[in-house]
C-alpha cells in the first residue's frame, strides 16, 4: 500500500469500520498518520507532508483509541490523526474540523482540548454552525431505564436525542451553543480540494449500525458509511481517492445484540 495515495492533492480519503464499531479505528488512524509523515519525510523536502483538514462527524457516544509512544488517548469528537501528527513534530498543521453531521457535548469536547491542548492549534479549529449540540434534557431522556435507548443497548449519551431534535428543528445547535461560539465557521472544503489540497475524513461507529440497515431498531441514528461520512463533511463523492476500512476478527457490538434481518 501506498500511504502517499492517501494524501494526493486535490483528494479525499475516509477511514470507516466495516462491522457493529469498535473495530479500531483509532488505531488505524493513528497508524495512518505515522506512515504519511514517515513517507513526507522519506521523500525529502518535496515530499508528502500531512493532509489539508481533518474533518469528522462523530458524536459522543464513540470513542476512539489510540496509543503512540506510550501515550493512550481516548476521543470522542477530535479526530486522531492530526494528535498522532502533532506527537511526531509534523512540519504541517492541518485544520481540524468538526463538520455538520457531528453530534456535540460541550463538555466532553472541552474535557478533549484541554488534554489534547499540547497537540491542537485551536486557530485552526472550527465546528460546523449546524452540529447538532447535546445537553442535559438528551442525556436524562435516554438515561430513563424505559427509553428505546436503553431496550437496544445505546450507550444512552444523548446522541441520538439529540440527533432527532435537529431534525425536527427544536434542538440546539452548535452556533447557538456559548461554550461552542468561538469556533465556529463554515468551512467549503470543496474549494479546499478543488484548489488542490488534501482531506481526511475519519467516520466513527460501523457500516452494520447504520440506521438503514438490515438490524434495525438495533442501530445507531444515521448511516456510518463512506458515503454518509462524505456527504456530512459537504464533499462531492469526485473527490474521493482512497479509502480504508477496519475490521476485526470477532467483531462486537455495544450490548452483544445480534439479531439477523431479512
Amino acid at each position: 500500500m501506498s500511504f502517499k495515495s492517501f494524501v494526493d492533492p486535490g483528494t479525499a480519503s475516509v477511514i470507516t469500520g466495516g462491522q457493529w464499531g469498535s473495530e479500531g479505528k483509532g488505531s488505524a488512524a493513528a497508524f495512518l498518520a505515522k506512515m504519511v509523515v514517515q513517507s513526507g519525510r522519506a521523500a525529502g523536502p518535496t515530499g508528502v507532508k500531512f493532509f489539508d483538514v481533518v474533518t469528522t462527524n462523530a458524536g459522543a457516544q464513540a470513542g476512539h483509541t489510540s496509543i503512540h509512544d506510550g501515550r493512550k488517548r481516548v476521543v470522542f469528537h477530535l479526530p486522531t490523526a492530526p494528535l498522532i501528527a502533532a506527537d511526531m513534530k509534523c512540519e504541517k498543521t492541518p485544520i481540524i474540523y468538526l463538520n455538520a453531521g457531528s453530534i456535540i457535548d460541550p463538555y466532553v469536547l472541552m474535557k478533549e482540548l484541554d488534554d489534547n491542548r499540547d497537540s491542537i492549534d485551536k486557530s485552526r479549529f472550527f465546528i460546523h454552525p449546524n452540529a447538532a449540540v447535546i445537553t442535559d434534557e438528551c442525556r436524562d431522556a435516554e438515561m430513563n431505564n424505559d427509553s428505546a435507548q436503553t431496550r437496544i443497548a445505546s450507550t444512552r449519551k444523548g446522541v441520538g436525542e439529540a440527533f432527532a431534535r435537529k431534525a425536527l428543528r427544536s434542538g440546539l445547535i452548535a452556533r447557538d451553543c456559548p461554550e461552542l461560539k468561538p469556533y465556529i465557521r463554515r468551512l467549503q472544503l470543496n474549494d479546499t480540494l478543488q484548489r488542490g489540497g488534501s482531506v481526511l475524513v475519519e467516520v466513527p461507529q460501523g457500516f452494520s449500525l447504520s440506521v438503514n440497515g438490515k438490524f434495525w431498531p438495533h442501530c445507531t441514528s444515521r448511516d456510518a458509511t463512506l458515503q454518509q461520512g462524505l456527504s456530512d463533511a459537504g464533499i462531492h463523492p469526485s473527490f474521493l481517492s482512497q479509502s480504508m476500512m477496519v475490521l476485526r476478527t470477532y467483531p462486537i457490538r455495544v450490548g452483544h445484540i445480534y439479531q439477523e434481518r431479512p
